[in-house]
């Protein structure tokens, strides 16, 4: 179990008045912070002819609009996605990425959670590629066993905006070729709005035909022979077409995408999906 993050307690900027300016009459405003007479925002942002003096406050928890959130250029909406691979071959993966490319939209595109093999809600990443919203809460737990091993992960990507955290657990076992997961839309209360959906998706490597069972599983074959079967609880399950991209360019491949309905999230407390790849031969 890893600690939760804090997040660095904010520090007033403070700026000494030197006699030449002293034609900006300060005053502290209901905040603390420092104002001028000259030109103020809402913010406590005070400007002069000169120069623009940039402050924070701690009580208010603000900076000011002239400060962007630093997100790197590489960052991903790809909480809890994961990559399955079986003798060396890529099952389950995430769409790659563009390299030689300036082209903002599809890096942003190819970064989204819906890219991931992850679980996203609403079309909404779990992780803000601007920085706006924050991510408190990342706790991760471990469990080995002799028949298996257990991650347990959860994160509070959507609380701000949909009062949810997701919690996804993977097992793996010893004696089995089989991996097994467990993906939980966990309610805090009515904070945001209410969720309609959330979406599993599971990319699939190029070299897989998939074949849909009566029973609702889906087969996974392999170009080399060997085979998967995909089975849920919910069985409200899609396969589309995608593209994957590779070091030798973009690559047709399948998508399987699990729909979890989250109208009803608040009165329910949870809702949770079960899902589990086995090899068949």
């Amino acid at each position: 179990h890893y600690p939760k993050p804090t997040s660095a307690a904010k520090t007033p900027v403070r700026q000494k008045t030197t006699s030449p300016e002293k034609r900006l009459v300060r005053k502290k405003d209901e905040c603390g912070k420092t104002t001028s007479t000259e030109n103020n925002d809402e913010c406590g942002k005070t400007t002069s002819e000169e120069k623009q003096l940039v402050r924070k406050n701690e009580k208010c928890g603000k900076t000011n609009s002239t400060q962007k959130p630093i997100v790197s250029k590489n960052t991903k909406a790809s909480l809890f996605a994961f990559e399955f691979f079986y003798k060396k071959e890529k099952i389950i993966s995430n769409l790659g990425e563009l390299i030689n490319t300036n082209i903002k939209s599809a890096k942003n595109s190819l970064a989204s959670s819906a890219a991931h093999s992850t679980l996203n809600i609403d079309d909404r990443n779990n992780i803000d590629l601007t920085g706006k919203r924050k991510t408190e809460i990342l706790n991760v737990k471990y469990g080995k066993t002799k028949d298996g091993n257990l991650l347990d992960i959860t994160h509070s990507g959507y609380n701000t905006i949909f009062g949810i955290n997701h919690k996804r657990q993977i097992y793996l076992s010893n004696k089995k070729n089989e991996i097994r997961g467990k993906d939980e839309i966990i309610n805090l209360g009515n904070i945001g709005t209410i969720p309609k959906r959330a979406n599993i998706h599971f990319h699939l490597n190029p070299s897989i035909e998939l074949i849909q069972t009566r029973s609702g599983s889906i087969l996974l074959k392999h170009s080399k022979g060997f085979v998967w079967k995909m089975s849920s609880d919910n069985q409200d399950i899609d396969i589309k077409d995608s593209v994957m991209f590779t070091p030798k360019g973009p690559v047709p491949c399948k998508e399987i995408m699990i729909n979890m309905k989250l109208e009803k999230i608040r009165a329910y407390k949870f809702i949770s999906c079960n899902w589990a790849f086995q090899l068949q031969k």
